[in-house]
């Protein structure tokens, strides 16, 4: 008996978890990410993407060659995102004369939700709204932060919030490594 309900219970929670995959904790906020998409992401090295900015610049991530990226995945009504921005505002501006840059790609929202996320927080990076870029990465929660080196390699992924001092501490590692 208590094997079979082990199982069966086992059944459900695999069904569930390929079948769609959240995006947060907000209902209605859920969308699927096919095994492809999966699979790239399990590739992080060496990623390009191309973001159309909110002010209409083309930008690829291989533009940032040679610098420090935080790739943040985020959206404005994402409690977590909203309590990581100020740090990341922080450390974008004690490091982006350093070769350290943010480009965030926003995701289930629009360009007037984002746009006054930014005008509150102060944020002076490029910005964009693409779901496919999410997806390509394989984003299952947000925030969702990947940090790439001068090499283009990444160095760390994080699910959810992710702390400035922590985030700052691969920061100033990654800068003192040799491009």
């Amino acid at each position: 008996m208590n094997r079979t309900v082990i199982v069966i219970f086992f059944a459900f929670i695999m069904q569930a978890a390929s079948t769609t995959i959240s995006t947060a904790q907000t209902p209605g906020k859920e969308r699927k990410i096919s095994e492809k998409s999966k699979n790239a992401a399990a590739k992080h090295q060496r990623v390009d993407f191309t973001l159309k900015t909110l002010g209409g610049k083309v930008i690829h991530l291989s533009d940032y060659s040679g610098k420090v990226v935080l790739v943040n995945i985020w959206a404005p009504w994402c409690g977590p995102c909203r309590v990581e921005t100020p740090g990341f505002v922080s450390l974008y501006d004690q490091y982006k004369e350093k070769g350290f840059e943010i480009i965030s790609i926003a995701v289930n929202t629009n360009e007037r939700e984002v746009t006054s996320f930014m005008l509150k927080h102060g944020i002076r990076w490029p910005v964009g709204i693409n779901e496919d870029i999410a997806a390509s990465f394989g984003t299952t929660a947000i925030p969702n932060n990947y940090l790439f080196g001068p090499d283009g390699a990444m160095i760390k992924h994080w699910i959810g919030f992710t702390g400035e001092q922590e985030l700052k501490s691969f920061i100033v590692q990654a800068m003192k490594k040799p491009s």
